[in-house]
């Protein structure tokens, strides 16, 4: 069995460029997007989260990895 790299074509190197370039742009569109970005609104969602939502995010930030 050989060496991996040796078994890539251009389609492969392709389609890793092609999945980087897309991510960058959605990281440039999503960092430059003309949203109201506060510190409040962005650490409360907007106080758009109901009780649920909180107190499943809040259990699994507790429970985690330990489980």
């Amino acid at each position: 069995m050989g060496n991996i790299v040796e078994r890539l074509t251009n389609l492969d190197y392709f389609i890793v460029v092609a999945y980087l370039v897309i991510l960058m742009v959605i990281g440039y569109r999503a960092s430059f997007s003309k949203r109201n970005t506060e510190g409040e609104t962005l650490f409360l969602a907007n106080k758009s989260l109901n009780w649920s939502s909180i107190g499943f995010n809040m259990w699994g930030t507790n429970v985690g990895p330990s489980m």
